[in-house]
């Protein structure tokens, strides 16, 4: 019988901790502990897993690391019964590098949650606010068509998206499946933005070069520019809700739509210093003031 590089107990307590107790599968994240009958007891089912096994008969094995690289709490990942079984069940699929970053996301959703981020629900899965570093965040992606390689920030939540820029065949679109997998399929359109001009304020405004039509809105008039073939043909009111002002940390993050309740409102700024954001649904505006010290910032890294 071959022996087996296991995890001690102190390991195994601390990878349940660094996440929560929380599955670090992202599509998961199933609490793993909880109250038994007995009021003295307390029940688990989380798993220390190991990211390359723990022996030459399993998983993931790494020849090239010594027995004690294989049972310290840099090879391991807490996860659910459910989803431990699934990765050694499927290792073509969920690969080191994969799950290295699912131990990654699930630490620093705990951190998060520590500081009073909470979570946030999509599509009724959780997800969290990141700061990663760009190292760490970083992907290789593969062109559909040229098989180039390109680097692209992509969330490892099921259904995240990004269109990266190829520099010979243009942007192509990406998408993370449920499995962690990553499709990738290509986009038809040019390398080069086409523009348009505001024919209220003469505001020149960016838009892709493989949409036809589209509603483009122009922030500084709050209009909305309804474009045919790279024409407007029409110009209709924003009619964009004045909310209340928020700090600078708030407004960074995700905004829910007061209408139809979605997350994901984008933002952007016009000349006036206002803040407006979109509601990718419902197309509900809403305008914010600036905060000051973004204001500030702006103004100290402009050219004197």
């Amino acid at each position: 019988m071959q022996k087996r590089d296991d995890f001690s107990q102190k390991t195994k307590d601390i990878l349940a901790r660094r996440v929560g107790t929380h599955c670090s599968n992202p599509n998961c994240g199933k609490l793993t502990s909880g109250p038994q009958e007995d009021p003295k007891k307390a029940l688990n089912i989380g798993v220390a897993a190991h990211i390359t096994a723990a022996s030459p008969a399993g998983q993931r094995y790494d020849k090239t690391l010594t027995n004690e690289q294989r049972k310290s709490i840099e090879n391991g990942i807490w996860l659910c019964q459910s989803c431990a079984k699934l990765v050694d069940n499927n290792p073509e699929r969920y690969t080191v590098n994969l799950l290295l970053k699912w131990k990654l996301v699930a630490e620093e959703s705990a951190r998060r949650r520590n500081e009073g981020a909470g979570p946030r629900s999509r599509d009724r899965k959780k997800y969290y606010i990141l700061s990663l570093t760009d190292e760490q965040r970083l992907e290789d992606i593969t062109c559909p068509t040229c098989s180039q390689v390109v680097k692209l920030d992509l969330s490892v939540i099921a259904g995240a998206t990004g269109s990266p820029l190829c520099p010979k065949c243009g942007y192509f679109h990406v998408t993370r499946e449920a499995d962690g997998t990553i499709f990738t399929r290509p986009r038809g359109g040019s390398l080069h933005a086409s523009y348009i001009t505001c024919p209220k304020c003469s505001n020149r405004l960016r838009m892709r070069g493989d949409k036809k039509k589209l509603e483009k809105p122009c922030l500084d008039c709050e209009s909305v520019l309804h474009v045919d073939f790279g024409k407007v043909i029409s110009v209709s009111p924003m009619n964009a809700i004045l909310a209340e002002s928020f700090h600078k940390e708030d407004w960074k993050q995700l905004l829910t739509c007061p209408n139809c309740r979605v997350r994901g409102m984008t933002i952007g700024a016009n000349k006036y210093d206002m803040l407006f954001a979109q509601c990718p649904k419902c197309r509900y505006f809403l305008k914010f003031p600036k905060p000051t010290d973004q204001i500030e910032s702006v103004e100290q890294k402009r050219p004197q």
